[in-house]
This record gives C-alpha cells, sequence and structure tokens, in this order.
C-alpha cells in the first residue's frame, strides 16, 4: 500500500505521525492506540481504511509548497517505512518543517536521519523494531522536541 502521507493524532495529547505507507497491523502496538486519529494524504482504499480500529479521515492528494508546509506543520512526527528509497525528498521536506523521522536504516536516509538526533532509525526489514522506534519517538516528548529543532537545522 503507497500513500503519499499518514497522520496519526492523539487528540488530548496532539501528537501526529506523518507517513508515506504504513504496513497494516503496525498500530497492533501502540499502547495509546485509542488516542489516534490517522489523517491520510493520498490514495487510502476502503480495504486500507477498514484494517485499522482507529479512526481514519483522508485529505486525498496534497499539491503545492504551501499545503504540504501545512500538512507537514500539522504533524508531530514523520515516519517513512521504505526499504529502497535514496535520499527521498518527502524526507527532506518533513524535516524542514521540524518533523523527527522514524525510518528503516537502509539506502540514503542515514544520510538524511541522524539517528538520536533527528529521529530514530529502526533495524532494516524489522517491522518490530519499526513499531518500537514510532511508540518511543511519540512517548518521549522531550526527545521528540529537541528532534524537532535539530530536524530543522539540518
Amino acid at each position: 500500500m503507497s500513500l503519499a502521507g499518514i497522520s496519526i493524532r492523539r487528540p488530548v495529547a496532539t501528537t501526529m505521525v506523518m507517513v508515506s505507507f504504513i504496513f497494516i497491523g503496525l498500530l497492533a502496538m501502540f499502547s495509546m492506540k485509542k488516542e489516534l486519529i490517522l489523517l491520510t494524504l493520498g490514495q487510502a482504499d476502503e480495504a486500507f481504511k477498514s484494517s485499522f480500529d482507529i479512526p481514519i479521515i483522508n485529505l486525498g492528494y496534497v499539491s503545492g509548497d504551501r499545503m504540504k508546509s501545512i500538512a507537514f506543520n500539522a504533524a508531530d512526527i514523520f515516519v517513512f517505512p521504505t526499504r529502497s528509497d535514496n535520499h527521498p525528498c518527502i524526507v527532506q521536506e518533513s524535516m524542514a518543517c521540524g518533523l523527527p523521522v522514524v525510518s528503516f536504516n537502509v539506502t540514503g536516509v542515514p544520510e538524511l536521519v541522524r539517528d538520536g538526533k533527528t529521529g530514530y532509525l529502526a533495524d532494516a526489514e524489522s517491522t518490530l523494531s519499526f513499531s518500537q522506534k514510532i511508540v518511543q519517538l511519540l512517548e518521549e516528548d522531550q526527545s521528540r522536541a529537541e528532534m524537532k529543532v535539530n530536524s530543522r537545522v539540518i
């Protein structure tokens, strides 16, 4: 399933996550699952929407720098579970908007995402590691705040 983006929002704490695509069942590990709302960007079919036990709002495709900036700035983290992208622009755009990134430690992503400074890098191909990094970043308010500042600088 490939999407232009997904936001995960905790209404109480207003935490959001932007992702370009997500593994079905990834949210099963989230201890805060009942506090989340997915805000999707791009195409999300009904099978995808029904795979999650949380509310999903699809914004469709977002074009233009201003609209992308608004979408990114509404989020608190960006999740990019790529297995093959090399220096993906969407990671650079999200970091420019101050979003810490969670991604796999593959291809050119580690050259953009500094593990522990601008986000977290999960073990390649490990959905368990990937899920843990997302939850860790959502639960660590202080680290997330520091990474937001670092992401804009780098």
